[in-house]
């Protein structure tokens, strides 16, 4: 998978934080009937200014999650904790010409 690139890290770790939320994860898997990832399983995962790290509390109320949904995506979706080896390990690409 390829996103990016971005201006600064701290846009790349964004990115990061908002892939790894259980809801972004949720979504990706009502479009991903295999293993393969296609542009298409993305079809529901909006876009988002990378201007913060994302938690999943953040999400739930951008998007007027409630209770009982939230309760679905988190029966069915492990959690996945970031932390600063994770970001150390992924490549990030990051445009020097802006």
């Amino acid at each position: 998978m390829y996103i990016g690139p971005f201006d600064t890290k701290s846009e790349a770790e964004s990115a990061l934080s908002y892939l790894s939320r259980r809801l972004t994860r949720f979504l990706i898997l009502l479009h991903k009937p295999s293993q393969d990832t296609t542009r298409k399983v993305y079809t529901f995962v909006p876009t988002q200014a990378w201007t913060k790290t994302w938690t999943d509390a953040d999400l739930y109320a951008k998007y007027g999650v409630n209770d009982e949904e939230i309760a679905f995506i988190e029966k069915i979706v492990r959690p996945m904790e970031l932390t600063s080896d994770l970001f150390n390990e992924v490549s990030v690409d990051i445009d020097d010409d802006a």
